[in-house]
């Protein structure tokens, strides 16, 4: 079976991801190195000319959410490319104004400013890993959780196959999904897997029960006994790991969805920091 388009495209992503982490950790960590050596002033020269890039990069990070929610902007650029350069910036912008500021706190307003900045960025942060976990790829579409619910579907229909015989394992299948599913709180991260083993107790005992009395009644040879074993078990895990993920993905989708309301609110306020901390510095 060949690799998906999408799957082979991540590779050189995720490494450019990568080198681009380090890169900026890099120079981090030599502005901090060199802190006491007064390379940077956030009043004058290289400092204050990092402080205004800086802040123009994240007023930059509206122009996203404005083409992704405004058809008529599409002279802007893809969705995908503009969400891409928005990620950038949102790194970038925060890094130049930390070496404008050369690690260290001033006036009130300038340390209200770079403390919501911090406050977005950590946001901005925890939004792409929820982002990562509920899309296949970093650009790619939407999985959706009726997709996974039906891998399930197909997995327990093999399953179901090899316990014909038996209704009450496949109940209980049916059970353990429409359980496992209800809820969408993030709280259910904390019963996955619990769940998870309790779903392969209550149904494995049975199922092995089963093909044991499958096997006397129709006296197997033992590599046919064990062929069919492993096959049903391989099943059944395979089908716990299909409702697992798609309780995770419901899980991770509600996140998002709180994450989305509660993000904007606050790079709004950022930007009201920002603007005092402009206008108090250029005034005063």
């Amino acid at each position: 079976m060949s690799a998906s388009p999408v799957s082979g495209d991540l590779k050189p992503k995720r490494l450019g991801g990568v080198i681009f982490a380090l890169a900026m950790l890099a120079v981090l960590l030599v502005a901090w190195l060199h802190r006491q050596d007064n390379w940077i002033s956030p009043q004058t020269g290289l400092g204050y000319q990092l402080g205004i890039i800086g802040s123009v990069m994240m007023l930059l990070l509206l122009v996203y959410p404005l083409r992704k929610h405004y058809p008529g902007l599409e002279w802007l650029g893809q969705v995908g490319d503009l969400f891409r350069i928005h990620m950038v910036l949102g790194i970038v912008g925060p890094l130049l104004v930390v070496l404008h500021c050369n690690f260290q706190l001033g006036s009130i307003n300038s340390d209200v400013a770079l403390g919501v900045m911090l406050v977005v960025v950590a946001s901005g942060i925890i939004g792409r890993y929820l982002y990562g976990r509920i899309h296949v790829g970093l650009y790619g579409r939407k999985a959706e959780l009726r997709d996974l619910v039906h891998d399930a579907e197909a997995v327990k229909a093999i399953l179901g196959h090899d316990v014909a015989e038996a209704p009450a394992i496949i109940k209980a299948l049916s059970d353990f999904e429409a359980e496992s599913l209800k809820s969408t709180s993030p709280l259910v991260a904390l019963r996955l897997g619990s769940a998870t083993r309790r779903g392969r107790k209550l149904l494995g005992g049975p199922l092995l029960q089963l093909l044991e009395r499958q096997a006397a009644e129709g006296a197997w040879p033992a590599d046919l006994k064990e062929e069919r074993r492993e096959a049903a078990l391989l099943h059944l895990e395979q089908y716990l790991a299909a409702i697992r993920q798609a309780a995770a993905f419901a899980m991770y989708e509600r996140l998002f969805a709180i994450w989305h309301v509660l993000h904007m609110p606050m790079f709004f306020l950022l930007m009201f920091a920002a603007i005092a901390h402009v206008v108090a510095v250029h005034l005063y």
